[in-house]
């Protein structure tokens, strides 16, 4: 057994990948599936079992014998059903209550580190924006300990979305959006949401109650779990 984790261990630095490009294995006929982040999928014979054993354990939940997923992919598990950032659904085993809230805790652990270390990373490639005249943000989804969507948090907020906003930018840096604008009209965060999980771009447009403005907000997933907002005030194209 030693022998074929070793076997595992030696794909993957021959393939280089790190645990944190890959999404989820599937045990797939007499072959294991790796899909990784950047959408590629590698099939090998050497066994799920052995990969289980060489990824860290911290990282990654095995929900059944031919599926292994990385915790930081995991969005929502209902009735043993794992619903992954891409979209995709697979069935587990049910956990009774005990066990699921244990588990939820654990993916709540790795998800906030992977949060804490994409918000780190967001705010250096984004503080060229920092004095940018148009307002711009980024918003990451949270969900609660039974996956579901509650809120959005500020991760990097220029300036002028600061002004725009009437609120100091570190005021609103790791903030509710509800924090911010008690107020706010919800018709689009399930648009927000979908970028954040599905990725792809969108042009929203219409009146926001909670800054008092006409505006047209172009939105794109810069990580998974994460949307980027330009907002542009219609007034000011007048």
């Amino acid at each position: 057994m030693e022998q074929m984790t070793h076997y595992a261990h030696s794909f993957l630095r021959r393939k280089k990948i790190a645990p944190a490009d890959i999404r989820y294995l599937i045990r797939t006929g007499a072959q294991t599936e790796l899909h990784l982040l950047d959408g590629r999928t590698l099939n090998t014979y050497i066994g799920l079992k052995a990969f289980s054993d060489a990824l860290p354990k911290e990282d990654f939940l095995r929900i059944n014998k031919g599926v292994l997923l990385a915790k930081s992919q995991i969005v929502k598990i209902y009735r043993g059903t794992y619903l992954t950032t891409d979209g995709k659904s697979f069935t587990g085993r049910t956990h009774d209550p005990i066990q699921h809230k244990t588990i939820m805790k654990e993916l709540a652990k790795s998800q906030a580190r992977h949060s804490k270390e994409v918000s780190a990373e967001l705010n250096t490639r984004f503080s060229v924006l920092d004095i940018m005249p148009a307002p711009f943000c980024v918003i990451e989804l949270v969900f609660d300990e039974k996956g579901k969507e509650t809120t959005f948090i500020f991760r990097y907020c220029n300036d002028s979305m600061g002004e725009l906003s009437n609120q100091p930018v570190a005021q609103m840096m790791n903030h509710s959006f509800y924090d911010i604008f008690e107020n706010a009209d919800e018709r689009w965060l399930p648009e927000y949401a979908e970028i954040c999980i599905n990725g792809g771009s969108n042009v929203l447009h219409g009146y926001s109650r909670a800054l008092d403005r006409d505006l047209s907000i172009y939105c794109f997933q810069p990580e998974k779990g994460f949307c980027a907002c330009l907002l542009i005030d219609k007034a000011t194209l007048a």
